[in-house]
């Protein structure tokens, strides 16, 4: 499957440099408004999600073209993953981040307005788990020490928690704890800033038999 293989993380860079542009064209938009209805809104990177509506994730993110012809496996497919937001968090380098979370401040996820209307029934107080892409991480880590101890053997990524890994996706259980038009902000996450999320789900609470 061949083409060009974007690095997430350079998405932030070009959406910040579209949302400078004072002649970019507006469109409609479900927002994550109260009212329910739906409102229009400038869309401030209609040029950059049409022309960048997707990336390619292969082996390597900093490699400009992967392809899997002749490599003999499935494993080298390529699969889609577009932004349905981006994490705002004070939060600015993999030395800032907490280990195993524990500690990790607030922040806010601005939402991407083709995604509008997924968020909309999210409730301040509700649990979710905030699904991201490490962009920052390195993907051809396969073992690791945990929680960066030399002394305890080095063990399959698979086991751990370590942002290093094949596929980086991050997996966050937290709070809504506000929420505006066009953003909602959660108690904690250790994701930094500019980090994608790629899905958001809620969090089901088992109440005993008969659920």
């Amino acid at each position: 499957m061949g083409g060009i293989t974007r690095r997430l993380g350079d998405a932030g860079a070009e959406r910040g440099a579209d949302e400078e542009a004072s002649d970019a064209g507006a469109a409609d938009a479900d927002d994550v408004g109260e009212s329910g209805g739906t409102v229009t809104r400038p869309f401030l990177w209609a040029s950059w999600r049409r022309a960048r509506a997707t990336w390619r994730t292969g082996h390597n993110l900093g490699s400009m073209e992967e392809t899997d012809e002749g490599s003999g496996s499935r494993g080298a497919a390529s699969f889609e993953l577009r932004p349905v937001g981006w994490v705002r968090s004070p939060l600015r380098s993999i030395e800032d981040a907490p280990c195993q979370g524990v500690g990790a401040p607030p922040a806010r996820i601005d939402v991407e307005a083709w995604t509008g209307r997924c968020w909309r029934e999210l409730e301040v107080g509700d649990e979710i788990f905030v699904l991201t892409w490490l962009d920052r991480a390195d993907r051809s880590v396969l073992t690791t020490h945990p929680e960066d101890d030399e002394s305890i053997p080095l063990t399959g990524v698979f086991s751990t928690r370590s942002p290093d890994r094949p596929n980086p996706i991050g997996l966050h259980r937290t709070t809504v704890v506000a929420r505006g038009p066009h953003w909602i902000e959660v108690a904690n996450i250790e994701a930094l800033d500019g980090t994608p999320v790629v899905d958001v789900k809620p969090v089901i609470v088992e109440e005993g038999p008969g659920r």
